[in-house]
């Protein structure tokens, strides 16, 4: 009985649009007006090719990308200009400080360990290294809990940092009359009110489009 053929091609093919990746970031960017509006390419870019997508965010206009660990970081990091601000969706992996730092990678900070950690490198380095503080304000997924809010406080005055950015995320933007979108604004705003003029970002996609309010910086 013969050997079964061994299939040396693909079974599909993805064909990837990188004109309409930037027509619909630009979209989205008049959507927000005076917000920033970032890229996020986690999961290789959702399985686009986080090279070429990336390169292609940065040249509808985008300068703040957000990948989700930090090998995907480097691999943005690699594809742009250095002008792009990459930020690191997980946070930061114990032990990794230097990793982030010499890649210029920023955190997305959202457990107390992870802070220690990343103020202790700023005291080592005599440098404010960027980072975002991330606050879960009702997806139960990560994030400083809504009680830590007064703890993240006091541990970054003491040394006099101010984060780059505090963010959130809704749970449920792509049902705009949800009760949850009402509350999560609610309990982010009050957390935005602990840390007056860092910049906030709470909207993905769903939410930048159905509610203004979700709009900050």
């Amino acid at each position: 009985m013969a050997a079964p053929a061994i299939a040396t091609g693909y079974g599909g093919r993805l064909t990837v649009d990188l004109g309409a990746l930037k027509r619909n970031w630009q979209a989205l960017s008049k959507v927000s007006r005076g917000a920033l509006t970032g890229a996020v390419v986690k999961a290789d870019a959702y399985g686009t090719g986080i090279a070429q997508a990336s390169r292609a965010f940065y040249e509808a206009g985008a300068r703040f990308f957000f990948a989700a660990t930090p090998d995907e970081g480097i691999a943005v990091r690699a594809a742009l200009p250095e002008d792009s601000h990459i930020f690191i969706l997980s946070g930061l992996y114990p032990g990794s400080a230097p990793l982030y730092v010499g890649e210029r990678l920023m955190p997305c900070l959202a457990s107390i360990p992870m802070l220690e950690e990343w103020l202790s490198a700023c005291i080592a380095s005599n440098q404010a290294l960027p980072a975002a503080l991330h606050f879960d304000t009702g997806i139960n997924r990560l994030g400083f809990r809504l009680n830590e809010v007064s703890i993240v406080k006091r541990m970054i005055e003491q040394i006099g940092y101010q984060p780059q950015m505090i963010m959130s995320h809704l749970a449920c933007a792509d049902t705009p009359a949800h009760e949850k979108n009402r509350t999560q604004l609610a309990l982010f705003t009050s957390v935005m009110a602990q840390f007056p003029g860092v910049p906030a970002s709470l909207s993905n996609s769903a939410g930048l489009m159905t509610n203004r309010e979700n709009h900050f910086q």
